[in-house]
């Protein structure tokens, strides 16, 4: 087990996001950022973020930049068909509230399908 879910899995309850590559809205100097997505301690999303491809030519360093597109990749059985890169939004905010609802609409159907 690595370190963040040893360090989630006892303390932090409901969703929690980690940066990853970059602890703010630009990339990384690779060109790298995404934010994971935990819930109780287990992993349910990734997200990538990337520099919108028309922005590309004006950058320095390719795609090292702001990022400005968000790619949602969720790990948990969906009722939809989700392909490679998921959904695509225009801000981390909207990746993440439909990451956490999709969650929520996940767990009510687990819920309801519950011998009792």
């Amino acid at each position: 087990m690595n370190k963040i879910n040893k360090k989630l899995l006892g303390k932090e309850k409901g969703f929690v996001w980690i940066n990853r590559y970059s602890d703010n809205n630009n990339t990384d100097k690779k060109g790298r950022w995404s934010r994971v997505c935990y819930y109780n301690g287990f992993y349910i999303a990734w997200v990538n973020g990337s520099v919108y491809q028309e922005e590309i030519p004006n950058l320095e360093n390719g795609r090292i930049g702001l990022v400005n597109k968000f790619y949602v990749n969720l790990n948990f059985p969906t009722s939809m068909q989700q392909f490679s890169g998921g959904e695509i939004f225009n801000t981390i905010k909207e990746a993440k509230k439909y990451t956490e609802e999709m969650f929520n609409d996940f767990k009510k159907l687990i819920n309801e399908t519950e011998p009792k």
